[in-house]
C-alpha cells in the first residue's frame, strides 16, 4: 500500500495533514504553519518505513526449534562429553519455558 500524504490549508494559520492509509490521522489538529504539518507527515512516513524494514528482516527461530537444536547437539557423538552436558542443560531450560519438560530437583515442583 502506498502512503500518500495530503496537506490541507484550513486558513491562514491553520494547516492539517492526512495520509491515504486512513489508519493514521492525527486528531483534529490544526498546525500553525505548513512546515509543522509537513513535519508530522514526514514522521508518519518514517514510521511506515521503519515498520516495513522490520517486517523484511529474518524472523528469529522459535523456542521449539532452538530447543531441538540444543538436543541435537547434546546427542552428537562428536561433541565432548562435558560440552554435551551444557547443551542438554540449555535444552532443559528451554523445555521448562515451553512447559513440556520434567522439573529438575533444582527447579522443584509447585504441586
Amino acid at each position: 500500500m502506498e502512503h500518500r500524504i495530503t496537506y490541507i490549508e484550513l486558513g491562514p494559520f491553520e494547516h492539517a495533514v492526512r495520509c491515504s492509509c486512513r489508519k493514521w490521522a492525527p486528531p483534529q489538529v490544526a498546525y500553525r504553519t505548513a512546515q509543522m504539518a509537513e513535519d508530522e507527515g514526514i514522521k508518519h512516513l518514517r514510521m511506515v518505513e521503519r515498520a516495513r524494514y522490520h517486517l523484511r528482516q529474518a524472523r528469529q527461530p522459535s523456542l521449539t526449534a532452538i530447543r531441538d537444536y540444543y538436543v541435537e547437539r547434546a546427542g552428537d557423538p562428536e561433541t565432548p562429553p562435558e560440552v554435551r552436558g551444557l547443551w542438554q542443560r540449555l535444552a532443559d531450560e528451554i523445555s521448562h519455558r515451553l512447559n513440556d519438560g520434567v522439573p529438575t530437583e533444582e527447579q522443584g515442583s509447585l504441586f
